[in-house]
C-alpha cells in the first residue's frame, strides 16, 4: 500500500504539471534521489523526485478487532497497523531557476489539495480511506542532517508528512460460534 499511495501522489502531481505546462513529458518521478553508488540516475534529471524518507508507526488501535459476522459467529483479528509516511519532493533540474519553479508549483498543488479521498480522487486505491499531506518543518541543522543521511548535496526540496496508511489483513485469528440456546443447566452443589 505504500507503493500504491506514493505512486498515486506522484501521478496526480505529474498530471497537474503536464497540464499546467501543456507538456506530454513526465516531470515527476517516484524514486531514490541517488543510486546506491551515490550517482544521480539519468532518469532523475530535470524531474521532481518523490522519495520515501521514513515510516512512523501511529498507535491508533492497540486492541484486536472483534465483531459479529453474518452467520452469528464471533471473530477476532489482529489490530490494524497505521503509519504516517514521511516523504520529500526534490527538484533535480539542470537549471536552478527551473527547479525552483517546479518546486513552487509542487507546493501550490499540495496547498490547494492537501486531502485525497475516494470522492476527490476516484483512482485512489480502494484500501486507502484518505491521505492528508502537511509540510514537515525542519530547521537548518535538521535539513543538513537529512541531506547528509541521504548521502547527497542539498537540492531544493520540501518534506511532507502523509497521514495515514492503515494496513489491515482480512485474516481472522480466532472464530467462535454463538450459543443460541440453553442446553445445560448448572446447579449449585
Amino acid at each position: 500500500m505504500i507503493h500504491e499511495s506514493l505512486k498515486y501522489i506522484a501521478t496526480d502531481l505529474d498530471s497537474h504539471l503536464k497540464k499546467k505546462y501543456n507538456s506530454s513529458e513526465s516531470k515527476v518521478r517516484l524514486a531514490n534521489i541517488l543510486d546506491q553508488d551515490g550517482s544521480i540516475p539519468e532518469a532523475n534529471k530535470n524531474k521532481v523526485i518523490l522519495s520515501l524518507l521514513s515510516l512512523e508507526h501511529e498507535a491508533v488501535t492497540q486492541n484486536a478487532i472483534s465483531g459479529l459476522n453474518s452467520n452469528s459467529s464471533f471473530f477476532r483479528a489482529n489490530p490494524p497497523l497505521s503509519f504516517n509516511v514521511n516523504i520529500m519532493f526534490s527538484s533535480l533540474f539542470n537549471q536552478y531557476e527551473e527547479g525552483l519553479k517546479f518546486l513552487s508549483d509542487t507546493i501550490y498543488f499540495f496547498q490547494a489539495r492537501s486531502l485525497f479521498t475516494a470522492q476527490n480522487s476516484p483512482k485512489l486505491d480502494k484500501r486507502i480511506f484518505q491521505l492528508s499531506l502537511e509540510v514537515i518543518k525542519l530547521n537548518y541543522s535538521e535539513t543538513y542532517n537529512l541531506w547528509a543521511s541521504l548521502g547527497a548535496k542539498y537540492i531544493p526540496s520540501i518534506p511532507f508528512k502523509m497521514r495515514m496508511l492503515t494496513f489491515q489483513n482480512d485474516e481472522i485469528t480466532q472464530k467462535s460460534v454463538r450459543i443460541k440456546d440453553q442446553g445445560v443447566e448448572a446447579l449449585p452443589s
